[in-house]
């Protein structure tokens, strides 16, 4: 009798293997990110004594640190979640030739890219251990990407294929994971599955 598989999670998109972003290239995005919204956080702190300074008292009329982390973390936000995924990307990805995709194929939403940002703040992942993961994962998926539903791909990468989505399960550096995953097919087994 032959088994049903359960497609409820649908198809997602596969790349060739050097479509994925490697190591270093995901490490110079982080560097060029960083540096980048420093920069911003730098200007902005700038601007904002400039407004807040008295010159006749010679002290602020008021506090701008308040000001200043609530219109940073919108703006880095607005970098990370909504530029991130678009066509014009961040510095980072432009300067690196990367683009960021969805499981589907599809550019992902700002609540996907949003999420994806809130796991990396506020874990349950680290930097470290997202990059050790990322060098054992077959798709180059960094626990983020993983979770959020996402690849980090070359600008010119075409998916070479479709299959089948299907939960993935490990249990990894004391943590049990489940995640949606894209199962390649693999042409012997096919073969096999078809003839039974």
């Amino acid at each position: 009798m032959k088994r049903a598989r359960d497609n409820s999670l649908g198809e997602g998109v596969y790349y060739r293997d050097d479509a994925y972003a490697g190591l270093v290239r995901r490490l110079m995005v982080i560097a060029i990110d960083s540096l980048f919204l420093f920069v911003i956080g730098v200007v902005l702190w700038i601007a904002l004594l400039y407004f807040a300074w008295d010159i006749k008292s010679g002290d602020f009329h008021w506090d701008p640190s308040g000001v200043f982390w609530l219109t940073w973390l919108v703006v880095a936000w607005f970098y990370l979640s909504v530029l991130k995924p678009s066509k014009w990307r961040t510095v980072g990805y432009r300067l690196t030739g990367l683009k960021i995709v969805g499981i589907r194929g599809q550019r992902p939403s700002i609540v996907r890219m949003t999420f994806r940002m809130l796991l990396w703040l506020f874990g349950p992942f680290n930097l470290l251990l997202d990059l050790m993961w990322l060098g054992a994962d077959s798709e180059h998926q960094s626990l983020r990407d993983c979770y959020a539903g996402t690849y980090v791909v070359r600008c010119d990468a075409e998916p070479v294929g479709k299959a089948q989505v299907h939960l993935a399960y490990y249990n990894a550096f004391g943590y049990s994971l489940m995640y949606p995953r894209v199962v390649r097919p693999k042409p012997l087994v096919d073969a096999i599955n078809a003839n039974v």
